[in-house]
């Protein structure tokens, strides 16, 4: 059960648009790591990971974490010199601010009405006994004779 509660606290639903627009993002991504003037091994592992990714966005929750690793591996071979990456750093910075909107729009919807639970049926009603009804007039004041409203002195 814990391991259900954190995975919707970390993972978003995308809707098909979005999905699509990530997608598209993701293509683009791809074809600056091929322009790029990394060497084979470090493109390989950048397509692996883009692979990934669109894996994670295929999903009907995408984790908020999935672009992480791309992310990072983006900027350490920027930081080494590959600067023809730049281009596949901002489509990364466009799904990461997409994964943020989605899980800002999710966390701020209002959470559904507790269940109500339902009363008994009329059905239910019938076998219960009804209430015994005394009127005022019957009633004795805890003496054997009526209460009398004649003042003796």
């Amino acid at each position: 059960m814990l391991r259900i509660r954190r995975l919707k606290q970390t993972s978003v639903a995308l809707d098909p648009a979005i999905k699509l627009t990530i997608t598209h993002w993701l293509q683009q991504m791809r074809d600056a790591v091929q322009k790029s003037d990394a060497p084979i091994e470090k493109k390989e592992r950048l397509f692996a990971l883009i692979n990934e990714m669109q894996l994670e966005v295929d999903l009907d929750r995408t984790p908020i974490h999935a672009i992480g690793e791309l992310w990072l591996t983006i900027c350490t071979y920027m930081g080494e010199g590959f600067k023809k990456l730049e281009p596949a750093a901002r489509f990364a910075e466009r799904i990461c601010g997409a994964l943020g909107i989605a899980k800002s729009l999710e966390t701020s919807r209002l959470p559904p009405p507790p269940k109500q639970i339902e009363g008994p049926k009329s059905e239910q009603r019938s076998n219960v006994p009804k209430r015994i009804e005394t009127s005022k007039s019957s009633k004795k004041n805890g003496f054997d004779k009526a209460v009398d409203d004649d003042l003796p002195f």
